[in-house]
């Protein structure tokens, strides 16, 4: 299927890249045919690996150029905000990223939260955090492939790269409008 050139053969090359966790590979198929990141599916794969691979300021001009072709909703924007999740992450923006995970984006799984904060905790220099959220994830988590991921990341430390002062920035900015946006958005009320 993945040699095929359809919208799910796309999807079943790209997702072979992030199941071997081959995130360079990912990144460079990703380049070279850039209208594969138009599926969402690929385009949150492409994030993970950008991240992986340290590519943050590429990370950050990614997310503005999607903020840019953004329509707004009325409802939440779940892929932009799993997008947002991940970048915060790789950026080491823990804070932000909690307060995302407790909103939002609390319905992702318990483990998945878990990893993506270790992330963000390795990425900010807070190695010891890290590392002891992802020793205790093996005994929350049945997710084989969230397994590997943990395995690799124990294996392999995560080297953070800090963000250019432009993407610092731009990050700020991006997060800033995302939390304008939500609190303008029309409320249930509860009687």
């Amino acid at each position: 299927e993945r040699n095929e050139i359809t919208p799910a053969g796309r999807y079943a090359a790209a997702l072979t890249f992030a199941l071997t966790e081959n995130w360079p590979g990912l990144v460079r198929w990703c380049r070279g045919d850039l209208s594969a990141i138009t599926n969402p599916a690929i385009l949150s794969l492409y994030f993970q690996a950008l991240g992986e691979t340290g590519a943050l300021d590429d990370l950050v001009f990614l997310l503005a150029s999607r903020a840019e072709e953004r329509e707004l909703r009325l409802t939440i924007d779940l892929p932009w905000l799993s997008n947002l999740a991940s970048v915060l992450a790789f950026s080491g923006q823990k804070g932000t990223l909690i307060g995302l995970l407790e909103g939002d984006l609390r319905m992702i799984p318990f483990d998945r939260q878990q990893y993506w904060l270790a992330a963000a905790e390795l990425a900010a220099g807070q190695g010891e955090a890290g590392r002891g959220r992802l020793n205790k994830l093996p005994l929350e988590t049945r997710d084989a492939v969230l397994q590997s991921s943990i395995d690799r990341r124990l294996a392999h430390p995560f080297q953070a790269v800090p963000l250019s002062a432009t993407g610092e920035r731009l990050l700020a900015r991006l997060v800033t409008e995302t939390a304008g946006a939500r609190d303008m958005s029309p409320r249930r009320h509860v009687a």
